[in-house]
């Protein structure tokens, strides 16, 4: 019950703490009574997290909505809030479904990958139209929402990636991403890396998909 009312109070008076360093904080306090290891902090930590999911749900959110903002990069309990409200919204579209889908394909294929994954994406190594025009649209896109993000406007952020749908699913419908040439399979991996790179600074939208 304390825990709950503490996650409320940064809640709602939307308090810019994180919880890691709320956690440092009172640890520190209480160093001269008893010893703190990291694992208790982590037990600390994850227990407030179920408090946390317990809270949202209750708020009408759903369970694997609210899962995957937890795993996105979110520090504080307010930037964890507006992320919430931002994938509800999204949800909403007619296209978040497909991009749901889509990042959780991504995801999969690129845990099945044998090797690390490129951050570098060469545009000579790219055969079809469908992956020329998916290149050219993720960056468009990535430039323009951008500042969105570091300004916490995701749900315009995720609303700017909805154009995505068309190419993505047009570019899964003829490119074969795992080819037989190694040069041509790891750049159509770093390409899809990236793309799943911009979805998940929200949110893990394959948790939706």
């Amino acid at each position: 019950r304390a825990a709950l009312w503490l996650l409320r109070i940064l809640v709602e008076g939307r308090i810019g703490l994180s919880l890691d360093r709320l956690i440092e904080i009172a640890a520190d306090s209480l160093s001269e009574q008893i010893s703190i290891s990291s694992d208790t902090a982590d037990e600390v930590r994850s227990f407030m997290i179920d408090r946390l999911k317990h809270h949202y749900t209750e708020q009408g959110f759903g369970s694997a909505l609210v899962q995957a903002a937890l795993a996105s990069g979110w520090q504080t309990l307010p930037d964890l809030e507006r992320r919430l409200h931002a994938i509800r919204d999204f949800m909403n579209r007619d296209e978040a479904a497909s991009l749901a889908a889509a990042n959780k394909r991504i995801g999969n294929i690129l845990k099945k990958s044998e090797s690390s994954v490129s951050s570098e994406i060469n545009t000579e190594r790219f055969i079809f139209e469908e992956e020329i025009r998916l290149f050219r649209e993720v960056s468009e896109v990535e430039a323009k929402i951008e500042s969105l993000f570091t300004d916490g406007e995701y749900e315009a952020y995720l609303s700017g990636l909805a154009s995505l749908r068309e190419p993505v699913d047009a570019y899964f419908d003829e490119v074969m991403v795992m080819d037989e040439n190694l040069e041509i399979r790891a750049n159509r991996l770093a390409l899809l890396a990236r793309l799943k790179g911009l979805f998940d600074r929200v949110a893990d939208l394959s948790v939706l998909g």
